[in-house]
């Protein structure tokens, strides 16, 4: 019991406080927020972040639930390592081609988006962070899998 608590405690450090540390310094910058952008500037960001919640939908295409669910099913580290290769170059090339083409598009965005011009490259900005955090989570999932089967490798 007393295992199984203390890695409760560990994976909570380890996935919890990164989201808690992030909430902590958004709120600690709220006063730079305040003092330096206007309500506009708000609005600005809140259409920024939902650009990024909906790209982030797009560009993994579901498959950082389905790289867990198939992990587990190669048979070989060899396995695991083709099944990483091939999830990430499809989705550097596919969500490339979404991204040259968003990217194309983004003053035309950008303009009806926002509804004033200067927000295009925070746009591009935006679109080019989702992009590459995109991929984040091969290299996570894959740490976190290999940690599981150790822990239950030495508690059976």
């Amino acid at each position: 019991m007393l295992a199984r608590l203390s890695a409760l405690g560990r994976n909570f450090a380890i996935y919890g406080l990164g989201d808690v540390a992030t909430n902590i310094v958004s709120f600690l910058l709220l006063p730079l927020y305040t003092r330096f952008l206007t309500p506009a500037d708000y609005g600005a960001i809140s259409l920024l972040l939902t650009v990024e919640v909906v790209a982030k939908i797009v560009f993994r295409c579901g498959l950082d639930a389905s790289f867990m669910r198939l992990f587990y099913d190669c048979e070989s580290d060899t396995d695991r390592q083709r099944l990483a290769s091939t999830i990430f170059w499809f989705l550097a090339g596919s969500n490339g081609v979404v991204l040259a083409l968003l990217l194309i598009a983004a003053p035309f965005i950008s303009s009806h988006l926002f509804g004033v011009p200067g927000y295009t490259l925070a746009l591009v900005l935006q679109l080019l962070y989702t992009f590459v955090v995109g991929f984040y989570f091969i290299p996570f999932h894959v740490m976190r899998m290999e940690r599981d089967e150790v822990e239950a490798a030495t508690n059976v």
